[in-house]
């Protein structure tokens, strides 16, 4: 489950794409029941924290594409 700044619960699919940006790692995500979304989203440890596996088996798989 994922909690953003206006307390709404929304559940993680998969890590589709990632990006640097000042300095700090931004994330695509694909949710459960919700067919799009653009937005770039910061992983903030404290409200992702049940993640840590997606984002492990995605940055494992992709290792590479940060260097």
């Amino acid at each position: 489950m994922i909690i953003e700044e206006n307390e709404k619960h929304w559940e993680v699919d998969d890590i589709l794409n990632f990006k640097q940006y000042k300095e700090r790692l931004q994330y695509k995500i694909k949710w459960i029941k919700i067919n799009h979304d653009d937005k770039w989203y910061y992983i903030n440890k404290e409200k992702f924290d049940d993640l840590k596996k997606v984002l492990n088996k995605f940055h494992k798989l992709y290792s590479n594409k940060l260097h």
